[in-house]
């Protein structure tokens, strides 16, 4: 999900040159990936750890942070449909 995120900054940049245009879309993909690297690594780390208590809330960590990118990247999306071409 980080290069999807990295592969569409990418993508909007081109089109920012291109079109002298400005986006919030990739600024919000930007902190996207941020989110879905603390939901990998927050999910590691709970494979890893002994403590039960820690490993359960590694896992919440890992939920929150997942299910938080994953309604930034939709709202990105609709940034990228609807208000670029404008």
């Amino acid at each position: 999900m980080v290069g999807v995120c990295l592969t569409t900054i990418g993508i909007i940049r081109v089109a920012i040159r291109a079109r002298h245009i400005h986006t919030l879309a990739d600024d919000l993909l930007a902190v996207d990936a941020v989110l879905f690297l603390g939901a990998m690594l927050s999910s590691y780390f709970a494979l890893r750890v002994q403590s039960v208590m820690r490993h359960h809330r590694l896992e919440q960590i890992a939920d929150v942070c997942f299910i938080i990118a994953m309604v930034v990247l939709t709202i990105a999306c609709f940034i990228v449909t609807y208000w670029v071409d404008q």
